[in-house]
């Protein structure tokens, strides 16, 4: 699952590289944890959760969800600045299919949520956008 996280950054990156703000982007697995005060904008791409779809005899199908998180630092600016990106983030993922990574194919991103961040930071405008993608798992015969 986590070899879609640098397919998914690229996209994400290539859909931002357009904007005037210089969006920076990383993947959150890829990255070493550290804050770098002075990088937002920035697009972060992370894995959120996994569920079984469909079980059935040696096969399950698993739908994984992944988050880009976008973050700006707060001024008149910042609302169009996240929405330019919001934007570029779901016409570049909404139905894109990233096909295979790790010997497994996996179907077109479907658009899932947007919500505000969990950890807020008074500095900071942000909000994550969570798509789903499906893969097919092979079990034992």
């Amino acid at each position: 699952m986590f070899a879609l996280e640098p397919v998914i950054t690229a996209r994400v990156q290539a859909a931002l590289a357009p904007l005037a703000a210089g969006w920076t982007t990383h993947g959150h697995a890829g990255s070493t944890g550290e804050r770098k005060p002075g990088k937002a904008p920035v697009a972060v791409v992370a894995f959120s959760d996994a569920r079984p779809a469909d079980v059935r005899g040696q096969a399950a199908t698993i739908d994984a969800a992944w988050q880009v998180l976008l973050v700006a630092s707060r001024g008149a600016a910042a609302p169009a600045l996240v929405d330019a990106a919001i934007a570029a983030v779901i016409g570049a993922l909404h139905h894109w299919r990233p096909g295979a990574a790790a010997e497994r194919q996996w179907e077109p991103l479907r658009l899932s949520g947007v919500q505000s961040p969990a950890y807020p930071d008074d500095g900071l405008l942000g909000i994550e956008i969570t798509f789903t993608t499906t893969a097919l798992y092979r079990g034992q015969p």
